[in-house]
């Protein structure tokens, strides 16, 4: 398939929460794609940074849509998605505000989608923007013992090697993740009882349980804005929350509870609440207990509690 020839249309969804400048960072890269047919809708998620106005003015040729309250990563892109739906568009992309792209990006992602009708879903190799020789997810899979999603550890490769791979994976990051309207109307939108993590690897397992393969393309680049330096990467309590809390809900959808999970479990609990201890993070110990307190009363969604 030569995209030279065919370009599907797609929906580029870019969710923005008081991420001005990283937004306009981002809309700006995609002005060098060598694709084509696409169209742009940026969400903002009730920023008060004042992004619609400057996006607006920035980039007044894009749709823009403004939620009325911050509703989440997954519903705040189900937004955009709905409207997609409407224009009937082949494919929706949804790509984080914090990144940047390589021109080609999207090409390489629509070849691999196009060459398969069982391809679903494909995500893009993200790579830290302060160092792009340094791959930052490249997919995951679900540890098959205790159902827990993981990321596939990036080989200590060259790039130019790492550039020939496409790789079957279980799940690929919403960070940058282009997935066939076909599928979305199939298994459905993302899961908005998630709020924010993990609803992307439950995307993806629905696509699969679906029949639908989901692969990484490496030579797809796209550049994140995430810290490399270990003591950079601190969860905030509200983080601690909804990793702890959602990853019981994907558990309890796609898996069962057993023993290998609560061992895992119990050895992330105990890595968390040790560097709370060590950093006296009462917050974040607070966070973890809530955490387990609301999967058990299924309190879902946006956290109702205040730290």
């Amino acid at each position: 398939m030569s995209v030279s020839t065919r370009q599907p249309p797609v929906a580029i969804i870019i969710l923005n929460w008081n991420g001005l400048q990283n937004t306009l960072d981002c809309l700006s890269s995609l002005r060098n794609l060598t694709y084509t047919n696409f169209k742009i809708v940026i969400v903002d998620n009730a920023s008060t940074d004042g992004s619609p106005k400057v996006i607006l003015k920035n980039f007044p040729q894009h749709h823009l849509i403004c939620n009325s309250q911050n509703l989440g990563f997954p519903e705040g892109n189900n937004v955009g998605i709905r409207w997609a739906l409407k224009e009937d568009l082949n494919y929706i992309l949804l790509l984080n505000h914090d990144t940047t792209v390589d021109p080609n990006f999207l090409t390489y992602l629509v070849i691999v989608s196009e060459s398969d009708s069982r391809v679903g879903i494909v995500g893009s190799r993200i790579v830290y923007h302060s160092q792009p020789q340094k791959s930052w997810s490249i997919g995951g899979y679900i540890n098959r013992k205790s159902g827990r999603p993981l990321h596939i550890k990036p080989l200590n490769q060259p790039i130019e090697v790492q550039d020939k791979k496409i790789t079957e994976v279980d799940w690929v990051s919403g960070c940058c993740l282009l997935i066939k309207t076909k599928v979305i109307r199939e298994v459905g939108l993302l899961d908005a009882d998630f709020f924010v993590g993990t609803e992307d690897v439950d995307w993806c397992i629905r696509a699969k349980k679906a029949g639908y393969k989901i692969f990484c393309v490496h030579n797809s680049v796209v550049y994140h804005k995430k810290p490399t330096k270990p003591f950079q990467k601190k969860y905030s309590s509200i983080q601690q929350y909804y990793t702890l809390r959602n990853l019981l809900i994907f558990i309890e959808k796609h898996s069962t509870f057993n023993f290998s999970f609560f061992i895992s479990f119990f050895n992330v609990l105990v890595k968390r609440f040790t560097w709370s201890l060590i950093n006296f993070d009462l917050k974040s110990m607070k966070a973890m207990w809530y955490a387990i307190g609301d999967f058990r009363r299924k309190r879902y969604g946006k956290a109702k509690f205040t730290l």
